[in-house]
């Protein structure tokens, strides 16, 4: 993070970059401004008129419009990550979340016996997350745990895909 400008924006509320330019509105001072991104020289006001106060801002440059052939992943049978091959191929591969695997097609991501997963016990419930996923998704409960409850044990076997658990609360096993 480096500081270009300080003292010059007064209540900044829209920006917008293009080359070498940084583009803002500005509310208190009710004007269009611009400056060198790198290193704040060549400040400009570029509108100020009494009665406009100026809001958002985009721009528009012919640079700017995209143009070029589709996307190959517009259409793509991926179900949850498309990566298109470099031009001028129009060709794609599918990929997926690295705590899943690709099925046999290519196309669908599907769990997998390899990835690790995490066990997680609330007062109510049992989660399996996937270390990657932690905070980045909702998680559905794989059991609930009988009133009252107080976990202080829990094991899974891979062999037979069982949890266990010591349920203090109720003292069972």
């Amino acid at each position: 993070r480096r500081v270009i400008l300080d003292m010059v924006a007064k209540h900044p509320f829209s920006m917008a970059v293009f080359e070498d330019s940084l583009y803002w509105s500005d509310w208190e001072m009710q004007e269009i401004v611009s400056c060198n991104k790198f290193n704040g020289k060549d400040f400009k006001t570029l509108v100020k008129e009494a009665g406009i106060r100026p809001m958002g801002i985009t721009l528009a440059h012919p640079l700017l419009i995209q143009s070029g052939p589709p996307s190959p992943c517009v259409d793509s049978p991926c179900s949850h990550v498309c990566l298109p091959k470099p031009l001028p191929s129009t060709e794609f591969t599918c990929a997926c979340p690295s705590h899943l695997v690709l099925d046999s097609a290519g196309t669908a991501c599907e769990d997998s016996s390899l990835t690790s997963t995490l066990l997680l016990s609330t007062s109510t419930h049992i989660y399996s997350l996937h270390p990657q996923t932690i905070g980045l998704t909702s998680h559905k409960a794989i059991g609930s745990i009988p009133s009252p409850g107080l976990l202080t044990s829990l094991a899974a076997n891979s062999v037979d895909s069982m949890v266990y658990f010591v349920n203090r609360g109720a003292e069972k096993i």
